[in-house]
């Protein structure tokens, strides 16, 4: 199984291209907190992870993936090896399968207030146990 989901906010604008074949490539870091003790305190930490998404959705969702933007993603780990002047590299990369657009950039909940959403009493009928 090669499978990861987490939720995190864009590190930049995310970059889009197309490939020889004319595919969309968008390309994009997201930062993902995490939380350690450190003695007595607790202190948060960043990880971050290059995001490669493909095709039409790819390019639908560009012009949404700004600075600050928050994510959820669930993604294949690959990792990226060649040589360069004689040195070996690699890069792990999450190549996105789901991208959910999670609020807007202020940290800001896109779903409805919710006052307005259903609450348990409004589908209680339906559920067949």
């Amino acid at each position: 199984m090669n499978q990861a989901t987490f939720v995190g906010n864009l590190t930049r604008e995310a970059e889009l291209r197309h490939g020889n074949s004319g595919t969309a490539i968008v390309t994009f870091d997201v930062a993902v907190n995490d939380r350690e003790k450190r003695g007595e305190k607790w202190e948060d930490y960043p990880s971050y992870f290059r995001c490669v998404m493909f095709g039409k959705r790819a390019e639908a969702v560009h012009k949404y993936l700004t600075k600050g933007q928050r994510v959820g993603i669930t993604a294949r780990i690959r990792q990226d090896r060649w040589e360069k002047d004689g040195s070996k590299h690699s890069m792990v990369k999450f190549m996105v399968n789901d991208l959910d657009l999670l609020g807007d950039k202020r940290g800001g909940n896109s779903e409805p207030d919710q006052t307005d959403a259903a609450g348990p009493t409004d589908f209680e009928d339906d559920v067949p146990f």
